[in-house]
């Protein structure tokens, strides 16, 4: 996703430097300030999510006692199935 948010950015990007705007370019340096907000937007709502799914899944892991991860250990799981997976924000 990063990829491609990338190579779309590459190709709009331009698109926002107008040469009637020069020297300012208040269009173009709008638009990167926009992007810089929305992706610290985006930063956030992911560190909420996180610190929301290891806060969810503790909850889980001390309601089910103490019992070991052999339910987990050498299998393939992805983050979304194993339940003792945390998150790093």
């Amino acid at each position: 996703m990063i990829f491609i948010a990338y190579c779309l950015s590459n190709i709009i990007a331009p698109q926002f430097f107008k040469s009637k705007q020069a020297p300012l370019y208040a269009l173009g340096m709008g638009a990167i300030l926009a992007s810089y907000i929305l992706a610290m937007i985006t930063i956030g709502m992911y560190m909420a999510y996180c610190a929301y799914e290891n806060k969810r899944r503790d909850r889980l892991d001390s309601a089910a006692g103490e019992r070991v991860h052999q339910d987990t250990d050498f299998k393939d799981l992805t983050d979304k199935q194993n339940i003792h997976f945390r998150y790093v924000w």
